[in-house]
């Protein structure tokens, strides 16, 4: 993903064309996979420091300056992939700073959930609740999801609850496994597995 998003920004691209599949390793053996990840992570540094503050390209969200959006969507699409290399190793997670956890939650919970594409009819009201910074809400049903955040939250009006320290939720909203206390309606809980960031 890292080469992906380095040439849509290069290129200024106005859309994801060229695909993920045109930069995959394809048949590199094995012992060249970490030199070919951190080469491909220089470049996305390199071409997001080059970028100009006015640079227009896709993003997959409206409102967000493309160079702000993409330094962002890369530095989560990076951790969750680390968490996702490190369970498949048997070792633990390497949980991430409190303030990471919550700016990834304001990128996916605040902003890709409410999404049309993710918008179920079921009614239901779920809440997110990090240890260590502001709450979420999600209500489902009529039309794209509509989320809330800090003070405007009421937990104890939510259907179902999500809580732990920050990067245990912010991993469990990616929808991987983490040591979170999950309450509530099981079904209201299954809403937010149908979203996905893809």
């Amino acid at each position: 993903m890292h080469r992906w998003a380095a040439d849509l920004v290069r290129r200024r691209l106005p859309g994801p064309r060229g695909g993920s599949a045109a930069f995959t390793p394809g048949a590199l053996p094995d012992d060249d996979l970490a030199g070919w990840l951190a080469d491909g992570l220089e470049t996305l540094v390199a071409t997001l420091r080059d970028a100009p503050a006015d640079l227009a390209c896709f993003t997959f969200v409206d409102g967000i300056a493309p160079r702000t959006f993409w330094r962002r969507r890369q530095a989560h699409e990076t951790a969750v992939h680390r968490a996702d290399v490190e369970a498949a190793g048997g070792a633990g997670v390497t949980p991430v700073p409190a303030a990471f956890a919550q700016d990834g939650l304001a990128e996916l919970v605040g902003a890709f959930a409410t999404e049309p594409a993710y918008a179920v009819t079921r009614p239901g009201v779920l809440a997110v609740v990090p240890d260590d910074g502001p709450a979420w809400s999600v209500r489902f049903g009529q039309g794209p999801h509509r989320v809330s955040t800090g003070a405007d939250v009421d937990v104890t009006a939510a259907d179902a609850v999500v809580r732990g320290p920050g990067s245990a939720v912010y991993l469990w909203a990616w929808n991987r496994p983490s040591p979170v206390d999950v309450s509530g309606d099981e079904a209201v809980l299954a809403l937010w597995r149908q979203v996905r960031v893809t």
